[in-house]
């Protein structure tokens, strides 16, 4: 995923885009595979048929991300 900004993805995790890499024989990246709302049809991400922004909408209160908050004491 990727941060886009504004009301991009309004529906879903608001302001994140989403893509798959395929990577090189060497492990850099390759190329892009898709890119936008969700996976097109007939594929998943994360086994989850309800797209990306299935799982990442329970996390509304940490910006979609399914990580753990960062703690920033000094900034």
């Amino acid at each position: 995923m990727v941060k886009r900004g504004g009301g991009y993805d309004a529906a879903g995790a608001v302001g994140w885009e989403w893509f798959e890499l395929e990577n090189n024989p060497d492990g850099s990246v390759g190329r892009i595979v898709w890119r936008g709302l969700g996976p097109p049809a007939g594929e998943m991400y994360g086994g989850d048929p309800t797209g990306c922004s299935g799982c990442h909408g329970a996390k509304k209160d940490n910006d979609y991300v399914q990580s753990v908050p960062l703690q920033l004491s000094n900034f």
